[in-house]
């Protein structure tokens, strides 16, 4: 997925390069959009990437890919075995006018060689399995936007503070490509504050 930047991923005392890739298979590979390397600074020798992964057939919209989260415990794990099962069931037999009778997992094998149908068998089994999420378990809390920025424990005002001068060190260091020597001097004042 990587584009064409004047950044790079990877950048040390000793060079520059991009090392880092983003691999993604054919079938994500319509749905990822906005690939780009952050200004952000990263604590680290490699840059934090950015991008966007969109959901549904149309790849047009902006929707991002959300995960749901549930309670799980042995209790509701048999009641999500019966619901997935009840819920697969009906959906095969609402297709299907086959008798009821024969093993569920014989149909769907079978259903799989003879249809080949992969990609849709998936997406059935998928919202077979949300179906029987919502009916057998309690959802934790929604992720939101707030979620994203969440800071860990031991994260102070101070670091935010020291963060946000090591970003605009960094982005001095880098836009002063045309004086080496004013570059060299920012390039030292930067990492002397990455450091710390």
């Amino acid at each position: 997925m990587n584009e064409l930047s004047t950044k790079t991923t990877f950048e040390n005392r000793i060079g520059k390069s991009n090392i880092d890739l983003t691999i993604v298979t054919s079938n994500l590979l319509r749905r990822i959009t906005d690939w780009k390397i952050s200004e952000e600074e990263s604590i680290s020798c490699h840059s934090i990437i950015n991008y966007d992964i969109k959901t549904g057939d149309n790849h047009e919209n902006n929707t991002k890919i959300t995960e749901q989260k549930y309670k799980v415990n042995e209790k509701n794990k048999e009641k999500y075995k019966e619901n997935i099962r009840r819920t697969v069931e009906s959906m095969h037999w609402k297709q299907s006018k086959e008798n009821r009778e024969d093993d569920l997992d014989n149909k769907l094998y079978k259903r799989i060689i003879k249809n080949n149908y992969t990609q849709q068998q998936i997406e059935e089994f998928s919202e077979a399995m949300r179906v029987a999420c919502e009916q057998s378990f309690k959802t934790k809390k929604a992720p939101g936007t707030s979620r994203k920025h969440r800071s860990v424990p031991w994260w102070t005002q101070e670091l935010t503070a020291m963060r946000k001068i090591t970003n605009y060190l960094r982005r001095k260091y880098q836009k002063s490509r045309e004086n080496a020597e004013q570059q060299e001097r920012n390039k030292a004042t930067y990492l002397d504050q990455k450091s710390k």
